[in-house]
């Protein structure tokens, strides 16, 4: 029950700062609000990035930055280091592999919208630059809005069960090794 409460509050706490989200059973879509105002950002704009929040990542750290440029239709991503764990992911390979699934979510969140993009990562500055604009008559695709809200993180096939004490004894003989 204690691990619940901290994966429910860490949960609540990183999502809470862009998004409001309510889940619902599990399987079904969840809700999406937005319960900030960007200051010169369109709403429909404001709709893409909550939606590109619900891309998996590592920890439920969201380690990613974002600046955002209205008038030249760029958003720029970086990893945000205060987000990074350090002892756990030392090369940020996890970092990485978040901010790729937020990159997806994201394009994909913009093309449901109607939204053609044009991605550019820069090795050297180790940040990707997401141009976007609207044609007249591209479509919006409400069916790639209902699988990015439907994703979700399924843990009920893990035992709720302690470790037994003789693998917990393994795993620390493990470790006084390395």
């Amino acid at each position: 029950m204690k691990n619940f409460v901290i994966l429910t509050l860490c949960s609540l706490l990183v999502v809470g700062v862009d998004v409001l989200v309510m889940a619902e059973v599990k399987g079904r879509p969840i809700v999406i609000e937005s319960n900030k105002q960007l200051e010169g950002v369109d709403t429909e704009i404001e709709e893409i990035l909550s939606y590109a929040s619900l891309a998996p990542n590592s920890h439920n750290m969201q380690s990613w930055h974002i600046t955002l440029d209205v008038n030249e239709q760029i958003m720029r991503l970086t990893i945000d280091d205060d987000r990074t764990l350090p002892v756990a992911d030392p090369l940020n390979r996890e970092v990485y592999i978040s901010l790729g699934c937020y990159l997806e979510t994201l394009t994909t969140a913009f093309q449901a919208f109607g939204y053609d993009t044009e991605v550019h990562i820069d090795l050297e500055n180790k940040d990707v630059q997401v141009g976007y604009h609207k044609e007249v008559g591209n479509a919006a695709d409400r069916d790639s809005l209902a699988m990015i809200k439907k994703r979700h993180t399924d843990k009920s096939a893990y035992q709720a069960a302690d470790l037994a004490s003789d693998l917990i004894s393994d795993l620390l003989a493990d470790l006084e090794g390395v």
